[in-house]
């Protein structure tokens, strides 16, 4: 009975032993681990944590996050929301951009409720153009009211 029990036991730990060979470690895969959206632009242009907020659809909106220019040149990323408008954000080599506080990018007027998605486009002369959807958030969070308080 005693040898029983030492194969079952054995026999459990090898088991559970082998669901982590076969299950890929979180950690080295890259992800937004974030409210908004991390876009990738050829090899140097990086936007994370992108999202719009608004406070209803039709109504003024504000686009945060960070845009980083990885590269050795200076440029310019052009963010265009699709029924909202575009920004310029002029980059210096090695430069990274927070869109909070007073960079944020203003909207008159988007056309996505909060609880949505909207479509981006990034773009850049040298490295094309990517687009992506963002989460479309509202004010219920405190440090997104603030933001939307401010527009």
């Amino acid at each position: 009975m005693k040898l029983v029990r030492i194969a079952a036991a054995t026999a459990l730990v090898a088991a559970l032993t082998g669901c982590s060979v076969t299950n890929p470690i979180q950690t080295q895969q890259l992800y937004a681990a974030s409210d908004g959206a991390r876009i990738v632009l050829g090899e140097n242009i990086e936007a994370k944590n992108m999202l719009l907020l608004t406070e209803a659809q039709g109504s003024p909106g504000a686009l945060i996050g960070a845009v980083t220019n990885r590269g050795s040149q200076d440029t310019v990323v052009v963010i265009d929301i699709v029924g909202a408008g575009r920004h310029e954000v002029p980059l210096a080599a090695g430069e990274s951009v927070r869109l909070t506080g007073e960079d944020v990018l203003t909207f008159e007027s988007v056309d996505v409720a909060p609880g949505a998605t909207a479509p981006i486009t990034i773009s850049t002369g040298a490295d094309g153009a990517k687009s992506v959807t963002v989460p479309v958030l509202d004010g219920t969070l405190p440090e997104y009211a603030e933001v939307l308080a401010n527009l």
